[in-house]
């Protein structure tokens, strides 16, 4: 998926009147910071509301944050809503996947250690046996 502190500062980066408008919005007033509701298509340019990272509607009662918007406006997933979302704002996002990626080799020689080790322990074992029959052969 995203690192969080990415996924916080794009939340922060968000400019509101602007994503509104380019989802399709209508009557934004930046002072009040109300608009119309796409989400149920009401006409009462109080009913939506935003601040900082949160959204809310006081007729249909949606709330959330600029992703859950964009993904429910755009009918789009998750990921696909963070990429719009850093597209639009020109925010740079880094995948975890590379680190997983990384954790995922580490997790796979972690079983080849344990083998090797194994294997080592039993040539250990071999060894005592035979230093112990000799001593007794003696």
């Amino acid at each position: 998926m995203f690192k969080s502190e990415d996924l916080l500062g794009l939340k922060d980066a968000i400019n509101w009147p602007y994503l509104l408008d380019v989802l399709g919005f209508q009557k934004i007033n930046v002072k009040t910071r109300r608009c119309c509701c796409l989400l149920h298509g009401g006409d009462n340019a109080t009913a939506f509301s935003w601040h900082k990272s949160f959204f809310h509607c006081f007729s249909c009662l949606r709330s959330g944050d600029a992703i859950e918007l964009v993904q429910v406006v755009r009918g789009i997933s998750f990921v696909d809503a963070v990429r719009f979302l850093a597209d639009l704002f020109g925010f740079r996002i880094r995948s975890v996947s590379s680190s997983m990626e990384k954790h995922k080799s580490e997790a796979r020689e972690i079983p080849q250690y344990i083998s090797d080790r194994l294997l080592n322990q039993d040539f250990e074992k071999i060894q005592i046996e035979e230093n112990i029959r000799e001593i007794q052969n003696e």
